[in-house]
């Protein structure tokens, strides 16, 4: 009855992308709650963790989707995800706002050292074709995500005024992967045109995942633009 009485109006409200990301057993966290045109290649969204004292638990079969309803920390936000698919393969070119202090803390960064980050489960929302969260301290950003095409998608990270000497960041980590397997990264490599005009950041790697890994060369590449 409520979805009649929707009729010819907006039904969008009776969606919830979080059915099928919670509970405990084998794959059943297999959907990610991101935005995604039907059909289309690109589907944006977080990959968490458990961060049960601060470490950073990624139990693979409760994250063949990248995300887990339950989970109190995100690893990334990446760009492909399996849903239902009961093994475990992509979640590549994850970004990551951050902050740091000095070349010490770049470095720390860039290792993948206090990269990932608690999320504010109260402000996390998912709608059809948009997925947003707030990240407290010490990351400190809004995240918005959308899709502006079956290959393309838009990332916003608005970060908080905290003040004090930390620079932000948007981290890229092209081995990035769903279950936290960077052994399925193969000849990963990034370029980027630093030296003039609007930054643009360009990647490519071979993805050996559960699925991947069965193609004809027991890879499949992927490629990755940013502007």
């Amino acid at each position: 009855p409520a979805l009649a009485s929707a009729a010819g109006g907006d039904a969008t409200s009776y969606v919830n992308l979080t059915i099928g990301s919670g509970g405990f057993r084998f794959g059943a966290t297999g959907d990610n709650p991101g935005p995604q045109l039907p059909f289309g290649t690109m589907r944006l969204g977080p990959d968490t963790a458990e961060g049960a004292l601060f470490t950073d638990i990624v139990l693979p079969f409760q994250h063949y989707g990248g995300y887990s309803f339950y989970d109190q920390r995100v690893r990334a936000f990446s760009h492909l995800h399996l849903v239902g698919a009961g093994v475990a393969d992509y979640g590549n070119f994850g970004l990551m706002p951050a902050r740091y202090t000095g070349e010490a803390g770049l470095s720390k960064l860039i290792a993948g050292k206090h990269r990932a980050a608690a999320m504010d489960k109260a402000t996390e929302q998912a709608v059809p074709g948009w997925y947003s969260v707030h990240l407290p301290r010490p990351a400190g950003a809004a995240v918005n995500l959308t899709v502006a095409g079956t290959h393309a998608g838009l990332h916003e990270y608005a970060f908080d005024d905290h003040g004090g000497e930390a620079a932000c960041a948007v981290v890229l980590d092209v081995c990035h992967t769903a279950s936290g397997n960077t052994q399925e990264c193969l000849e990963a490599s990034a370029s980027t045109n630093a030296t003039s005009g609007p930054l643009r950041v360009q990647a490519s790697m071979r993805m050996h995942g559960s699925l991947t890994g069965r193609a004809p060369n027991g890879s499949i590449g992927l490629h990755f633009v940013a502007e």
